[in-house]
Order: structure tokens, then C-alpha cells, then sequence
């Protein structure tokens, strides 16, 4: 269903906008979107210092043993010595990830391509989720430029990064 491929990352320092929310009672489905949306539109990422590339990350950082998690929204910097007020600093550890692109039309897609990768895929290629780090997912050429133009419905490809062992 999806091209999952294996990849090795290395060690992102990402400056974000952070939301805290929770899969109880499916309130992130509710809260992520506008959220994004918002993000989005006030370009705002645009103007974080030490910013080095054009692409954006969406980060799920989980509380162990709970449904809350942090949503952190942000772009890739050199460092941390220029953080803007009210945003958050997330290292995303350099490792092996299952990585795969998708057509991003909402938040059921990412739910689906995330789904496909964790219970479809991993059990039948031998790997299991590394639960010590974030996955994310990338927003880069492949979609900002399309949604800023049209929207979903431009169907824009994002790539869903889930952490492996």
C-alpha cells in the first residue's frame, strides 16, 4: 500500500510550536487540525531563526504509559541559541526509521500511512516500533509549495517517519 522504505537519520534539531493533547477520546483528530491549519497560515515558521532548509516537521513526542502526547510543529535549526518566544526546542535522535511517502489530505491519512507502517508492515519485515523516539512526519517540496497553492486538494505527498528496532 505504501513504499515503506529503511532508513538511517541522523540527529534533527527542531524549534516548534507545541501542542499538548491526547488520543482519549480521539481529541487530537479534533484539536491537531486546526491547529496545522493555523501554523500554516500565519507563516510563521518562516521566520525562526537558524532555520536551515524550507521543509517542516510534525513530531508526536508520547507520555509513556498515557494517551497525552506533545504535537510539536516546527522546521529544522543549526541550534538552539535563537528560540523565539513561546516555542519549544525537540532534538529528534539520529537513528533507524521506517520512512514512507503519502498523499496528505488530513489527518485520517496520516492515521492510515502510520497504521499501514506500525501493524501491517513492521510485523511482516521484522521490525518493532523504537518507543524512545518521536516518529514525525516531513513536509518538504512535495507539499508545502502544492498545499499553499491548492490546498488538499493539490494532493500534496508528505513522509510519515516511524522509528525502528
Amino acid at each position: 500500500m505504501y513504499p515503506v522504505r529503511i532508513i538511517q537519520k541522523a540527529e534533527m534539531k527542531v524549534t516548534a510550536f507545541v501542542l499538548q493533547t491526547t488520543f482519549a477520546e480521539n481529541r487530537q483528530a479534533e484539536e491537531i487540525p486546526p491547529f496545522f491549519h493555523r501554523i500554516m497560515a500565519e507563516e510563521t515558521l518562516e521566520q525562526v531563526p537558524d532555520r536551515i532548509n524550507n521543509n517542516q516537521i510534525c513530531a508526536v513526542v508520547r507520555k509513556e504509559s498515557s494517551p497525552e502526547f506533545d504535537y510539536c510543529m516546527g522546521v529544522e535549526t543549526s541550534g538552539f541559541d535563537h528560540t523565539p518566544e513561546g516555542m519549544k526546542t525537540l532534538t529528534l535522535p539520529a537513528g533507524t526509521y521506517a520512512a514512507a511517502p503519502f498523499i496528505k489530505r488530513g489527518n485520517a491519512d496520516v492515521l492510515k500511512a502510520f497504521t499501514f507502517i506500525t501493524e501491517t508492515w513492521m510485523p511482516q519485515n521484522g521490525y518493532r516500533p523504537n518507543v524512545s523516539a518521536p516518529a514525525f512526519i516531513y513536509y518538504d517540496e512535495r507539499f508545502i509549495p502544492i498545499y499553499k497553492k491548492y490546498g488538499y486538494d493539490g494532493n500534496p505527498v508528505a513522509e510519515i517517519f516511524v522509528p525502528v528496532t
